[in-house]
């Protein structure tokens, strides 16, 4: 069975599921070794709102990512996991009230210039490939 031959949700729940046990080991491992102290108790709400941050945050991203791969080339949806970072920090401006210092307005206007212009070449070269086969197809 390839991977292309799974359908993008159970494909992100077996990867998801995997990272869960991984998770899991490191802490029982710890948690043997002494490494790290569990809490007492954990409230229901914090365990809540951790489980529903991973679904939103990773999960449900994921899950959209392996459908865009479906409709986009892989080097597309590639070149958009660059723009992470900017949404990242885009919501931490609007949701939290953060302020970026300008190494970080630095980083987000490289990040975006970087996407615009391999969109640009991308754009190019695609134009270039139809203005060649059009030009095969002559008789």
């Amino acid at each position: 069975m390839l991977i292309a031959d799974v359908a993008p949700l159970p494909l992100a729940a077996m990867q998801q599921s995997v990272g869960f046990v991984f998770a899991l080991l490191l802490l029982a491992g710890n948690w043997l070794f002494g490494l790290e102290h569990l809490p007492e108790s954990i409230p229901g709400w914090l365990i809540f709102l951790a489980l529903a941050s991973g679904v939103v945050q990773y999960a449900l991203a994921f899950w959209f990512y392996l459908i865009g791969l479906q409709v986009l080339p892989a080097g597309t949806a590639a070149a958009i996991l660059t723009l992470i970072p900017v949404f990242g920090v885009g919501g931490a401006m609007a949701f939290l009230g953060e302020e970026l210092a300008p190494p970080q307005w630095l980083g987000c206007a490289i990040v975006i210039a970087a996407m615009i212009v391999m969109t640009s070449l991308v754009k190019k070269e695609k134009d270039e490939g139809a203005t060649e086969r059009s030009m095969d197809d002559r008789p």
